[in-house]
């Protein structure tokens, strides 16, 4: 029958045989879905080849008939197993009209799905009871999908992991379909394999680093009952060290003669020292150039050693940090730093040499603490109030978040708390009480993870019996690199007659971000800045509030957005604040 509709077409259109080439056009009638006509088009030579004539009528009916087995077998596994595929051919003035016919049939459901487990040959009941179809992934009367039907495999060999069944294979497929209740009914057999313990752990590719880090590493014990979970976490931990650039953790296929799992992980190592030279604008300090050297593995143990220097018109820094991951106990960090600052802007002029050590720790993945020692000495000069100060100080700070990224979060939520105790070690000892807490969520809009709703707060409060006790760069100022964008940098505060900012002991900032993503490689993000800077000790939240508008935009680079904002002063000062303020950075502004 096909060779003689073939013939019949040949005889039809003849006088196109004699061309160079056939141009034609191809269309999907019977498919209302769009996404089903996109994966139509996307397994069909017809769609692919367009551009290229067919040498003939012959050719491109032979193109039609390869289209027939991949349509067909797509739309089976879509769940449409009465699906019927025809081609109608059409002559036009210079072209030949091709449709693709489709009758989809009905769409088949999945009606029994039953899980056979053997251990040791017998059927495991207990197991049958814990895998359940839901965690795999399988609900009565869903369609049909082979897609769906395979990822229940698999997710059923996850979940018999996490139960310490890692040896778990599938024996048997059953797949049915009734052609009179439209329902497909599956069953899978799977052999459990032995209950399985962690075992001798084999290291492979270590050059510089110690077997010891790897070991510290490990989430499991030996003798331990095997969980999958446990060897994700590990391989995360390793991949986070920096150590590495890759890591890779798997496990023997049969247990020892001990009845325990041998381990292997595989590691390549990074290099573990590095330059670096960045470049940064902002409007008020122009050009800046920031440089520096690191060794990440000091001693094969992961500590780094870094120095770090930054240099503007207005501004330059150095900064040696020592870093000691793991000190004493896993997730927590040590970490002594020493830094020299020099930084003249409009509010004041300092100099500032401080030695810093800080203990962090982290308590599950959402929240983290840290304590510090710093000393300080302090010199001011260019300011409402000038000195030398010798400052010691018991920086705490806490966080929780729930946001999925620390450069670029498109949800979640960081709450970060911020005390420091501060006690001036003059000719007539003062102490204050620095407190700042702020508050950040991200919310993609619609579901939608290229459109967010950013939103920050952040609540400032110094305790002291006068603002003259606290030295003028520990006070807030307004006009930030996250704050009130677009006015005068760091001078947002009361002012004096002559219009020299003072600074406050409290603060409150609002900001608020719509971060468009349009594309794989840009974004915008209009933003709105809102806050003031108060004398009191506590906000007032009364005068008028400084506003800032402006327009940003991101490049999605492979080391996270980089950001050039420009804000603008809806409150601008005359003499104080610039028509507009740039700013240029990586990550985003919170």
């Amino acid at each position: 029958m096909r060779f003689l509709f073939f013939t019949l077409a040949v005889l039809f259109f003849s006088p196109l045989l004699c061309a160079d080439g056939i141009d034609y056009t191809v269309e999907i009638q019977g498919v209302k879905d769009r996404a089903l006509v996109r994966k139509m088009r996307s397994v069909s030579q017809l769609f692919q080849l367009k551009r290229r004539q067919a040498s003939s009528l012959s050719a491109l009916h032979f193109r039609a008939e390869a289209d027939l087995p991949d349509i067909k077998k797509l739309l089976h596994s879509l769940g449409y197993f009465e699906a019927q595929v025809f081609f109608k051919f059409e002559e036009r003035e210079r072209e030949i009209g091709v449709q693709i016919v489709i009758d989809l049939g009905p769409l088949y459901t999945l009606g029994n799905y039953t899980l056979r487990l053997y251990t040791d040959g017998k059927v495991n009941l207990l197991l049958n009871k814990k895998l359940s179809l839901k965690s795999i992934g399988i609900a009565a009367n869903q369609p049909a999908l082979s897609s769906k039907i395979l990822e229940a495999e698999l997710k059923a060999l996850e979940r018999l992991a996490l139960f310490s069944y890692p040896l778990a294979k599938i024996l048997k497929r059953s797949v049915i379909a009734d052609g009179d209740t439209k329902k497909v009914d599956v069953t899978l057999t799977i052999n459990t394999g032995p209950y399985a313990r962690f075992g001798p752990l084999l290291i492979k590719g270590l050059t510089t680093t110690r077997r010891r880090l790897i070991e510290k590493k490990l989430d499991w014990k030996q003798g331990e009952p095997y969980k999958s979970l446990l060897v994700t976490a590990t391989q995360d931990s390793l991949v986070k060290t920096g150590l590495f650039t890759s890591v890779l953790i798997s496990h023997e296929e049969r247990l020892n003669d001990e009845g325990l799992l041998p381990m292997r992980v595989e590691v390549t190592e990074s290099k573990h020292h590095s330059l670096n030279v960045g470049v940064s604008y902002q409007t008020f300090f122009g050009p800046g150039l920031t440089f520096g050297w690191e060794n990440r593995n000091i001693s094969g143990m992961g500590r780094k050693l870094s120095i770090q220097g930054d240099a503007t018109k207005r501004s330059h820094s150095g900064l040696a940090t020592l870093f000691l991951p793991d000190f004493y106990k896993r997730g927590q960090n040590y970490i002594w730093q020493a830094q020299a600052m020099h930084e003249a802007i409009t509010a004041y002029s300092q100099r500032t040499y401080n030695l810093v050590t800080r203990l962090e720790r982290q308590f599950g993945r959402r929240f983290s603490s840290a304590a510090a020692l710093k000393l300080e000495r302090l010199l001011v000069t260019g300011s409402v109030n000038n000195g030398a100060f010798l400052l010691f100080e018991v920086p705490l700070y806490a966080r929780w978040s729930t946001a999925n990224s620390v450069l670029n979060p498109t949800r979640g939520k960081t709450l970060d708390v911020r005390i420091v105790p501060t006690l001036s070690v003059d000719a007539v000892r003062t102490y204050y009480l620095e407190q700042e807490m702020r508050f950040s969520s991200y919310l993609p809009l619609f579901d939608n993870p290229n459109c967010i709703l950013a939103q920050k707060v952040t609540l400032g409060s110094i305790i002291s019996p006068k603002l003259h006790l606290v030295p003028v760069p520990k006070r807030f100022f307004g006009g930030s690199e996250d704050d009130l964008r677009g006015y005068k940098y760091k001078t947002v505060s009361p002012l004096t007659k002559s219009g020299k900012p003072i600074g406050g002991r409290s603060a409150v900032f609002y900001s608020l971000e719509m971060r468009l993503r349009l594309g794989k490689w840009i974004g915008l993000v209009p933003f709105f800045d809102v806050g003031n800077v108060y004398a009191t000790q506590f906000p007032a939240f009364d005068g008028k509030w400084a506003k800032s508008l402006g327009l940003g935009v991101r490049y999605f680079s492979f080391i996270g957005p980089i950001r050039l904002d420009v804000g603008f002063p809806l409150n601008r000062r005359k003499g104080v604040d610039p028509r507009y303020r740039i700013l240029v950075s990586i990550g985003q502004a919170f």
